[in-house]
């Protein structure tokens, strides 16, 4: 099957963070991904052909490009998407196919957030599902400077070492600072 997207289109996308879906001839989507620079991730999937490339590559007709303005926002509209298109290609190489999700839980005297395979529905809110765990958890590192945010159910008694780098509220922090951080980071992942 020959690719309706020439190597002229590829030299326009631009350098930019973003998503893409490459589809096959009838509009399904085979893969999506995400990139810090949308360019270069769609011309090396061309250049340098792995075994996964291998196994769609053939088969893609048409690539949509979705820029985004961070590598935040694409990791997030890449789970998006994946969540609901479904492509047979990324889904494929889920070993168990347990997807990463966050959780809000209410801790001792105050919330905290939690990375987990299994979410707790009921006593929690939850945020995801995310396809990636290793750049979710670059972008709760880069959250946590801005948003410092809890992550047991309960704090030591003395500074813990994220206390020391400014990135956890402390042992005596404020409750409605606490709460407001994790609204804030809640309103991100939506």
């Amino acid at each position: 099957m020959k690719l309706t997207f020439s190597l002229k289109e590829i030299a326009e996308i631009p350098e930019v963070p973003g998503v893409y879906i490459f589809f096959d001839q009838n509009l399904k989507p085979l893969y999506i991904g995400k990139a810090q620079n949308l360019k270069r991730r769609v011309k090396d999937h061309f250049v340098n052909i792995g075994f996964k490339e291998s196994l769609w590559l053939d088969k893609a007709f048409k690539v949509k490009i979705v820029p985004t303005d961070s590598q935040i926002s694409a990791l997030l509209l890449e789970a998006k998407l994946i969540k609901k298109l479904q492509p047979k290609f990324n889904v494929l190489w889920k070993d168990d196919k347990k997807y990463f999700y966050l959780e809000i839980k209410e801790g001792k005297g105050y919330p905290y957030l939690k990375l987990t395979h299994q979410p707790d529905l009921k006593n929690s809110k939850v945020i995801g599902p995310f396809t990636s765990g290793t750049d979710l958890k670059r972008t709760l590192r880069f959250l946590r400077k801005i948003f410092p945010f809890y992550t047991q159910a309960q704090h030591p008694k003395k500074e813990c070492q994220w206390c020391q780098l400014k990135m956890c509220p402390g042992p005596k922090a404020n409750l409605k600072e606490v709460k407001e951080n994790l609204k804030n980071i809640e309103n991100i992942f939506k």
